[in-house]
C-alpha cells in the first residue's frame, strides 16, 4: 500500500497502527452510535459489497477513492474532518493490510497536527483480518451486504453460508442467483442489478474495472451493442469526468494542493 508519501510525512506503521478488533468484538462497535466506519477499499469493491450497520449505529463512509493515494488528500478535506469529530473510527478492508496504513496516518495526523487534534477522536480501530475473517465468524454475513471483492480468478465471493445457497440455486436451474434486492451494484451500461466483474473492459475514463452485466457483455462481444465510451465506471458519472486528461489534471491540482499544506 503507498500513499506517496515519503520521509517524515510517512506514518510509522509500528508505532500507529490503529487498535485491532476480532470481528466479533468489531461487530459489536458497529452496532454503537456516535462511530463512524470508513471503508478503505477503492469504490468499485465498495460498490459490489460492504457493511451496513443498522440505523442507530454506526455511520458508513465510502472515500469513493479510485486507488489508495487519494486516502491522505481525502482524510484531509474539512468535510471528511466533520464527519469525524467526536466519533469513534472504524477502518476495514479485505484483509486487514490497507487498514495498517490507513489508522496509522489517521493516528498520525491526530499526534501531530493541531486541527486533527482537535476533532477529539474517541479511539481508532480496524478488523482484524479484514472482511475475509469477519465471513468466518459470520458465515451466513453478519452486518455485511452484497459481495467482498477479490484479486483473484473469483472476484468477489459472498459469505460462506449465502454462497452455497447461491451454487444450490444454479443447480436447481435458477440462473439468476442472487435476488435483485442482495445485489448492490448496477450493470454501466443498462443500469440492472449486477455485481459480477468479468472481463478485461475497464471504465474509458479513470481505467478501475467496468462492472458490465453478461448481456450487454456479449452483446458487445458479438457487435450488436457496442460499448462506447460515454459508458462509464459509477464514479465518473457522478463526477462528470468525461476525459482522462480531465481527471489528470484534477488529481495533479488535489496532490498539489496536498502538498503545499
Amino acid at each position: 500500500v503507498n500513499y506517496g508519501l515519503a520521509g517524515s510525512r510517512a506514518p510509522p506503521i509500528s508505532k500507529h497502527g490503529g487498535t485491532h478488533l476480532e470481528p466479533s468484538d468489531y461487530h459489536k462497535k458497529m452496532c454503537e452510535k456516535d462511530t463512524v466506519i470508513i471503508d478503505v477499499r477503492n469504490h468499485y469493491e465498495a460498490n459490489i459489497g460492504r457493511f451496513n450497520p443498522p440505523k442507530e449505529g454506526a455511520q458508513m463512509i465510502d472515500p469513493k477513492m479510485r486507488k489508495s493515494t487519494e486516502f491522505p488528500m481525502w482524510l484531509d478535506k474539512p468535510e471528511t474532518k466533520e464527519m469525524l469529530r467526536g466519533k469513534q473510527v472504524l477502518m476495514y478492508c479485505t484483509g486487514g493490510v490497507r487498514c495498517e496504513m490507513a489508522s496509522a496516518l489517521l493516528k498520525q495526523k491526530i499526534d501531530n497536527e493541531e486541527d486533527t487534534k482537535a476533532l477529539n477522536i474517541k479511539g481508532v480501530y480496524q478488523l482484524q483480518g479484514g472482511v475475509d475473517k469477519y465471513f468466518k465468524d459470520f458465515p451466513t454475513g453478519g452486518l455485511w451486504k452484497g459481495k467482498n471483492y477479490t484479486f483473484d480468478k473469483r472476484f468477489a465471493h459472498a459469505p460462506p453460508q449465502l454462497e452455497a445457497v447461491e451454487r444450490t440455486k444454479k443447480i436447481l436451474g435458477d440462473e439468476k442467483g442472487n435476488a435483485a434486492d442482495e445485489i448492490l451494484g448496477k450493470c454501466e451500461a443498462c443500469l440492472k442489478p449486477w455485481d459480477m466483474y468479468r472481463g478485461k473492459r475497464r471504465c474509458p475514463t479513470c481505467g478501475v474495472p467496468s462492472l458490465i452485466c453478461r448481456e450487454c457483455f456479449e452483446a458487445d462481444k458479438a457487435g450488436t451493442k457496442k460499448l462506447g465510451k460515454e459508458v462509464r465506471c459509477d464514479l465518473c458519472v457522478e463526477e462528470s469526468v468525461r476525459n482522462k486528461r480531465e481527471l489528470r489534471e484534477r488529481e495533479e491540482r488535489e496532490m498539489k494542493e496536498y502538498e503545499d499544506k
